[in-house]
């Protein structure tokens, strides 16, 4: 039977006492050992956002349109393919567009055949304290539209999809990573192996309730130079975290320019592979074609137009005139 307390001896008591505070103290320590890291994470994180907005234009986005192609692996085959719109707006605030398409019974909602699953623009200012983001993606539950807002340090967001219509508002918190800043990001702490820091970001499908702006959390690791699976010179970032319900671990592969040449998908086993125009027309000769037509569901943001004329020639060049575009 046990002892209670008040029948203990004066000396058993200040022994029990001393256990007490011992353990007390050693669950404190326990605690502060686990918040500490994830503080200077975030610390870390802020640093490299301050760095990033005084950096020059030059050093973040390209000034004339540029765009990159990446077929899409899971497995040894091909499944899809990504393409990636970068350049600067006339009056100098960065452009950037992102669309993935997925091959015929590649995805769920297209067992028949290939369909574009996702496209995202985005506008940000040269010291990425404001921009506007507009998503349109489909989901298992069907299609589904996110837009984002930061202006003043405060966060506005909006989604429409199946489970109905959000509108919360909320002020950005100090190691906020805005949409479309996390490429820049990864390729400026590739080159610093060892550097770490923890970002607050916004994942399209948690924002379910009506009042709240749900953040994730990813944590980005640079892992300075290595060699790709060629033998040639890569700058590597690992981002991992939990993306709504499934955990997101990237490899992210950069050329010395800065250039995203591969991501591998570790979660999956699937990757990104950077390809030249011709080799992406080759896999599917619509791909031009189908990012022109997307492009035009731009935001309402007036810098588009111009911008897209500006990428047209581009465009013109691998899939012929672009009023003669059908997907």
């Amino acid at each position: 039977m046990a002892t209670s307390y008040g029948k203990l001896s004066p000396g058993r008591r200040r022994v029990l006492a001393v256990v007490m505070l011992g353990t007390l103290a050693a669950m404190m320590l326990a605690a502060f050992s686990l918040q500490w890291p994830a503080s200077r994470r975030i610390d870390a994180a802020v640093e490299v956002l301050a760095k990033a907005r005084a950096a020059p234009a030059d050093e973040l986005w390209p000034a004339e349109p540029r765009i990159d192609w990446y077929l899409r692996y899971d497995g040894p085959g091909v499944t899809g393919w990504t393409a990636a719109v970068r350049g600067r707006a006339d009056d100098g605030q960065f452009l950037g567009a992102d669309l993935a398409y997925a091959d015929r019974g590649a995805d769920l909602a297209y067992p028949d055949r290939g369909g574009v699953v996702s496209i995202k623009h985005w506008s940000l200012n040269q010291t990425l304290t404001g921009g506007s983001y507009m998503g349109k993606e489909l989901t298992e539950k069907g299609p589904a539209q996110t837009t984002i807002d930061l202006k003043g340090g405060l966060i506005t967001t909006r989604r429409i999809d199946a489970f109905g219509v959000t509108e919360p508002k909320v002020e950005a918190p100090e190691n906020y990573l805005p949409k479309g800043t996390l490429e820049v990001i990864a390729w400026r702490m590739a080159g610093d192996a060892g550097s770490d820091a923890q970002f607050r970001l916004i994942f399209n499908q948690k924002q379910r309730h009506p009042n709240l702006v749900v953040f994730g959390s990813l944590q980005f690791r640079g892992l300075g130079q290595a060699q790709d699976r060629d033998g040639q010179p890569v700058l590597r970032t690992r981002i991992t975290g939990v993306r709504t319900l499934s955990k997101l671990d990237h490899l992210l592969e950069f050329d010395r320019d800065g250039t995203l040449a591969r991501v591998l998908l570790q979660e999956t086993g699937g990757r990104l592979q950077g390809v030249s125009p011709q080799e992406l027309l080759r896999h599917d000769p619509r791909a031009a074609q189908i990012l022109w037509k997307n492009l035009q569901q731009h935001p309402p943001d007036p810098a588009w137009p111009p911008f897209l004329r500006r990428l047209e020639s581009i465009l013109t060049e691998l899939a012929g005139p672009t009023d003669e575009v059908g997907v």
